[in-house]
């Protein structure tokens, strides 16, 4: 709006893809070792003889490769996610916007917001990361993952505290 400056600009945090990257090298690495096991069953521990040749290199399943896709998708969803919603708080509002194709754009007047809260988990602790909850007489505005939450939520009081000193 005209006369109106960011005071804090925070994206989201970026811990949101850790979770499907993780599991996506597990799923590699589960079949990279399945796939390049060789088959020894019980029968052929007893008989001596081993029905696939040392080093044969089976196929991955489709289950394998749907499931490797599933969370690359998972990933490439959460990196558009984390680069396309950024949370501002100016001297008058706090605003968020998040989407990609369809944006969406949500915001609280500083003078109307009664309450702000804070919750960190223990990983957000340490990632520095948090969910915030601005309240006001008729809604509330959630601010999902905010990367500086401490900072984020003392700015947004320090505004407050202006708008009612005024």
């Amino acid at each position: 709006m005209e006369g109106e400056s960011i005071i804090l600009q925070s994206p989201k945090h970026w811990r949101n893809y850790i979770m499907p990257t993780l599991a996506l090298i597990a799923c590699v690495v589960a079949t990279a070792l399945r796939v390049t096991h060789t088959d020894i069953s019980l029968v052929n521990t007893i008989t001596g003889m081993e029905t696939i040749a040392p080093g044969t290199v089976r196929t991955i399943s489709y289950v394998e490769a749907f499931t490797a896709l599933l969370l690359l998708g998972g990933i490439i969803l959460s990196i558009i996610d984390v680069a396309y919603t950024s949370y501002y708080v100016t001297d008058r509002r706090i605003v968020c916007t998040s989407g990609w194709m369809n944006v969406r754009t949500s915001e609280m007047m500083i003078s109307k917001c009664e309450t702000v809260s804070m919750s960190q988990d223990i990983p957000e602790r340490i990632f520095s990361s948090g969910d915030i909850l601005c309240i006001s007489a008729g809604t509330s505005m959630y601010l999902d993952n905010v990367y500086q939450a401490r900072q984020f939520r003392q700015t947004v009081l320090e505004q407050i505290n202006k708008q009612e000193n005024q």
